[in-house]
């Protein structure tokens, strides 16, 4: 939990203005780490009190370790604090800073609606399942996916859950600074 913010006066139903209030305290530091200002790349999900994590991910570190830039990145984007995530959100990518004017914002402000019907996976399985559902964009256009690990040994289930995925509709675009949402969708049998 970050030291800055101890309520919000945005909600998720105003989710661009709820990561604009959560990045405006930490903006400086998180500029002071570079030596060039750009976008970062951050994940919100969910923590095991409830609570909600923010936290940068650094690719193709292996070998070679963090830079400087990198860790003094990493310590200021897990000071930014977020409510936690609404019900079924999993995790949520965004840039820091995000474009809260963009107009695909429209399509995806409010992240308290439910995204997905549970029912529409009803009668996948005999007993209860979550379900995860990766949304993210490919070639301008936002796509629905699902990771293969939840499906391990059960070919039936992953046909039966990705028939009623194509029944989905597109998803809108996503705003600029929106990465990838990943959804938990609690299934009845």
């Amino acid at each position: 939990m970050s030291i800055f913010l101890a309520t919000w006066v945005a909600t998720w139903t105003n989710t661009p203005a709820l990561l604009a209030e959560a990045i405006a305290p930490v903006d400086a530091s998180v500029k002071a780490c570079m030596a060039k200002p750009h976008p970062v790349g951050a994940f919100a999900s969910p923590a095991k009190d409830g609570s909600t994590h923010v936290w940068m991910p650094v690719y193709g570190v292996g070998g070679r370790g963090y830079t400087a830039e990198e860790k003094c990145l990493m310590k200021a984007i897990a000071t930014i604090a977020l409510p936690p995530l609404p019900a079924g959100i999993d995790q949520l990518g965004f840039t820091v800073p995000t474009d809260g004017t963009d107009a695909a914002w429209a399509g995806w402000r409010d992240m308290t609606v439910t995204l997905v019907d549970p029912k529409l996976f009803a009668g996948c399985d005999r007993k209860a399942r979550t379900v995860h559902i990766v949304l993210d964009t490919r070639k301008q256009h936002t796509r629905a996916w699902l990771p293969e690990w939840q499906f391990k040994g059960t070919p039936a289930i992953k046909a039966c859950v990705t028939k009623a995925l194509r029944k989905l509709p597109e998803p809108p675009a996503f705003p600029a600074g929106f990465g990838d949402l990943h959804l938990a969708i609690g299934v009845a049998p």
